[in-house]
């Protein structure tokens, strides 16, 4: 039995999907999203790193990246509605960070992977939210897993088009031969 009940198209656009997930780190597919959640859910983390997702993209960012978005960015950059999150987080988006960044005159263009630990941790703890902060660093955990699971997928994919040619190579062989023309010692065309 051939994969994707013999449909080449249907490998050929899942591969396609796939590939992309992986090379843009940004995706709405929906086996993809569900793919994303069940890796975070295994993970036991959140999904969008700080909250419940509150749209169908996901997005994969790396532990530096997220530091800088933990400490400049707004909930929406995560892909989560600030209303769903635990009271403290509102708190730690709405007001406490903007004041401590302003106390300590960090600025966005901060971009060493050295002073984004060091204050991400040190406003957290100020802002009482050291625990949701980390598990959310923790996070990059899972969306290496996700990063890994999309290449054993591709690999998959790709042995699943390599049997689709072996099987149409052996149909034309089959037919060939059938037909007479198989240029094994018999007929003519």
């Amino acid at each position: 039995m051939l994969p994707f009940a013999g449909n080449l198209t249907a490998a050929l656009i899942a591969l396609d999907v796939a590939q992309m997930a992986q090379k843009e780190t940004v995706f709405s597919d929906p086996s993809l999203v569900n793919v994303h959640d069940k890796v975070f859910s295994v993970s036991n983390t959140l999904p969008c790193y700080i909250g419940q997702c509150a749209n169908d993209t996901r997005k994969l960012f790396s532990k530096k990246e997220l530091k800088h978005m933990l400490l400049f960015e707004q909930p929406k950059q995560f892909g989560v509605d600030i209303d769903t999150l635990h009271p403290r987080l509102q708190a730690y988006f709405v007001s406490c960070r903007g004041a401590l960044l302003d106390v300590f005159q960090l600025s966005d263009k901060m971009r060493l992977n050295s002073d984004l630990t060091r204050w991400t941790s040190e406003i957290a703890q100020r802002c009482g939210v050291s625990e949701d902060i980390e598990k959310a660093i923790q996070s990059c955990k899972a969306a290496k897993d996700v990063e890994t699971v999309l290449s054993f997928r591709i690999s998959y994919l790709l042995e699943d088009v390599e049997m689709f040619k072996v099987a149409a190579e052996s149909k034309i062989r089959n037919n060939a031969i059938s037909d007479g023309s198989g240029g094994f010692g018999g007929g003519q065309r």
